[in-house]
């Protein structure tokens, strides 16, 4: 045990205790508490990005789950593609050249027919069989004697003969297409290239004949001048089968299919790929639908820009770019509290709660978002419903009824930044995070009971993301009105998930770091064995308890501030005096046992219940903010009375030092514990005012304000000068209603109001087995 300067063994914390408040102290834990905060945040944007994307889907099976597009990216429709390179190709023309050996062929087989034909007018019989051979044909052999006479005579007209040849050239000129040719058949035209190269405009099949039609249009020329006779129609039979003998069914175009091949080839490349833009969240193929080669073709252009996407954002540059929004994020956290809420950064316990908080609010929001899409998947739920799928007021809740609103708020802030990072920078998902934070911090703020706190919750986080959604998402998506139901429920189902975990991570923070809520506060009620021995053994410090209790109550309503710390607080900041209540005014019998102490041990035995309350809290692990209060509701205030009484008992005054007399703080800090610290030194000097008035009362306020501001008591303490006035105030009303006058009740003549009693006391004096006063039990 260490000694005061007594020399009297005090009790001291155990060394858990001590080892807690030095790490909750130090620097260097801090900032390690940091650095994790950073190394996980960084590590939730790189991790997920960097696992491949697969899906194994088999041609003509049904699909067991739905696939939707995780990205934007193109997609080439091949089958798009392949029917406009057909119909490229189809656009080229057919390419012949006329060929000038065919029609060498074709006028050496005309002339020589018609030479056998001449010979034959003039020797019939003897020409027969070798016209026969020549043409390989019975029709030169059979012609009518009459038509070979009449053909005679036409060749042997000059005339007749030129304007034939001029005929029959200018017809191979322009070209005779073969007799069967399905190319050309479903060719858009034809077009013919001379011995230069040159081409011809594209003509269609109608306008170049095949051998049967040339040969009708050169006996239709060659005859047009001609009378119509009998003899005529039977020399244009003659004539028609003399040129499709000698044309034959070949004509005299040569097909350059190599040619038409190359501007084939040419016209197919110069088209270009048809893309189909896919959308993010876009369904490509739905569950139970069979699998076709397109959808095949989908999935794999999906997964290939997705892998490339997750091989860009792992490379080194991605990472070190994570790295650094990361830490652009948690140091301007770090600076808000360091200026707004210093009071959060002095304290590495406050510093490990924030990480917690925000540590399992990403990971439930990321888990959220996994589940999700797996659910999404399998029930064809929409990807455009993510934003109210996520969690993301589960960080600023917990902190709400922990820490505070304006922390809440900010790490709330922090949370929904960091999850739409995961999410691909949607920024419609931070703008509904940081709605759902503050509808759901302030509802949840002034909840008093686990109850409250979980309908609250569930139902600000249901109805303010449904809302949002129905805004935002509903009406930007053109959503069907089908999905209206389906996006409430999502939303009633993110609402009880972020009241269940914040249910669950409230009762593990509370049972783990001993954190302090409304909730687990109102527990520490009028029947904590604490108060309970309290109110036996110091009935006067309990009721001095009461009344600060209330007066702290009064003041914090005055100043808008939470109430229920500094009342609890107030309830147990004076429990050591369990240990001795007897050395304390409120409790001290007709025998003052100060009486028979020096000035010095006197003090020590006052300023012990400070320790001794903190010994107490510990063993009934109270909660942190009434240690607080047990420890620092004194500060170094000055037991006066002693220091007073020790300096007019000693005639050398310099031999008496003011710091013996002191308590050893440290000096108040939260406001809850300002406000104890206050109440208990104004309650108490009140009680030591003579008959007490409104403007002693007032008096004795003020005066106590302006020692505590004097003494330094008040120069770490969280509270403006503004709210001080007005707590100021609201103890002096709070007073002078508690120590109110009353009127003089008129004493009645007689002792008639002690007439029944007496009656009732000879009644049971009376009965048998009643005690006398000599102790002996009468029959």
């Amino acid at each position: 045990m260490e000694k005061n300067y007594t020399g009297v063994p005090q009790p001291h914390l155990p060394w858990w205790e001590e080892l807690n408040d030095k790490v909750n102290r130090s620097r260097l834990v801090g900032i390690i508490l940091l650095l994790i905060l950073w190394a996980f945040c960084s590590t939730i944007m790189i991790i997920p990005k960097l696992r491949p994307q697969l899906h194994s889907l088999q041609l003509h099976h049904k699909t067991a789950k739905t696939v939707y597009a995780k990205l934007d990216f193109d997609y080439r429709d091949n089958r798009k593609t392949d029917e406009l390179k057909k119909a490229a190709a189809d656009k080229i023309p057919e390419y012949f050249k006329i060929s000038t050996q065919r029609n060498e062929e074709i006028i050496k087989n005309v002339n020589g027919i018609l030479l056998l034909l001449s010979a034959r007018a003039g020797n019939i019989e003897d020409n027969k069989s070798a016209v026969a051979e020549f043409s390989g044909h019975k029709f030169v052999a059979d012609i009518p004697e009459q038509s070979l006479r009449d053909f005679e005579r036409r060749l042997a007209d000059k005339e007749w003969r030129e304007n034939f040849d001029k005929v029959f050239k200018a017809t191979l000129n322009k070209g005779i297409r073969p007799l069967v040719s399905a190319t050309v058949e479903n060719s858009p035209g034809i077009r013919l290239i001379d011995d230069f190269g040159r081409e011809t405009l594209t003509r269609s099949d109608d306008n170049i004949p095949v051998p049967k039609v040339a040969a009708a249009q050169i006996v239709g020329a060659v005859l047009k001048s001609e009378p119509e006779t009998a003899d005529r129609e039977i020399w244009r039979n003659v004539l028609q089968n003399i040129l499709e003998i000698a044309i034959g069914n070949e004509g005299n175009l040569t097909p350059q299919v190599a040619y038409r091949e190359k501007l084939q080839k040419k016209a197919t490349a110069s088209v270009k790929p048809v893309t189909v833009e896919i959308k993010k969240n876009y369904p490509i193929i739905l569950r139970g639908e069979s699998v076709s080669p397109r959808h095949i073709d989908i999935v794999e252009a999906h997964d290939l820009a997705y892998n490339q996407q997750a091989q860009e954002s792992g490379s080194y540059r991605q990472m070190i770019y994570h790295l650094f929004r990361c830490f652009l994020l948690i140091l301007l956290m770090g600076l808000y509290l360091c200026y707004i809420h210093p009071e959060v950064v002095k304290s590495n316990r406050k510093i490990m709660i924030c990480t917690i908080i925000a540590i399992a609010g990403i990971l439930t929001n990321y888990g959220a978002l996994v589940v999700f899409h797996m659910a999404g998947e399998i029930w064809t739920i929409s990807p455009l419903l993510t934003n109210e799928a996520l969690p993301l007021a589960l960080c600023s809740i917990l902190l709400t009824v922990i820490i505070g609103l304006r922390v809440a708020l900010y790490l709330g802030f922090f949370v929904s930044a960091m999850t739409t990072m995961v999410v691909d920078n949607n920024f419609d998902l931070l703008l509904s995070g940081m709605i759902v934070c503050c509808v759901s911090s302030m509802a949840v703020r002034n909840s008093n009971n686990y109850r409250a706190f979980f309908v609250r919750s569930l139902f600000s986080v249901t109805i303010s993301v449904a809302v949002i959604g129905c805004c935002m998402d509903f009406v930007a998506n053109e959503m069907p009105m089908e999905a209206l139901a389906i996006m409430w429920l999502v939303a009633f189902m993110n609402g009880l998930l972020t009241a269940v975990m914040a249910m669950v991570l409230l009762f593990a923070l509370e049972m783990g770091f001993n954190v302090n809520t409304n909730m687990s506060l109102l527990m520490c009620d009028y029947n904590h064995p604490l108060l309970v021995e309290l109110r036996k053994k110091a009935p006067g410090t309990f009721h001095h308890s009461l009344t600060v209790s209330t007066l702290v109550e009064a003041a914090a309503k005055a100043i808008k501030y939470n109430p229920i710390p500094g009342r609890v607080a107030a309830l147990f900041h004076d429990i050591g005096k369990i240990s001795k209540p007897e050395y304390f005014a409120e409790n001290i019998p007709a025998e003052n046992k100060h009486d028979e102490l020096r000035p010095h041990m006197s003090t020590m035995v006052i300023m012990n219940h400070v320790k001794a309350g903190m010994l107490m809290a510990a063993k009934y692990k109270l909660p942190d903010i009434v240690r607080k209060a047990i420890e620092q509701h004194h500060g170094t205030d000055m037991v006066y009375y002693f220091y007073r009484k020790a300096i007019d008992g000693n005639k050398e005054r310099n031999a008496v030092e003011e710091q013996e007399f002191r308590y050893p703080g440290p000096l108040p800090s939260e406001k809850s514990v300002v406000l104890v610290c206050l109440a208990d030194a104004c309650e108490a000097a009140c009680r030591s005012i003579q008959k007490p008035t409104a403007a002693k009362i007032e008096q004795m306020v003020n005066d106590i304000f302006q020692r505590r501001i004097r003494d330094g008591q008040l120069d770490e303490a969280e509270i403006t000068v503004g709210e001080l006035s007005l707590v100021r105030d609201s103890l002096t009303r709070e007073l002078i209603s508690i120590h109110h006058a009353r009127m003089a009740y008129p004493k009645t003549e007689g002792n008639f109001e002690n007439k029944p009693f007496m009656e009732t006391k000879k009644t049971a004096a009376s009965e048998p087995g009643t005690i006398s006063k000599d102790g002996q039990t009468r029959s």
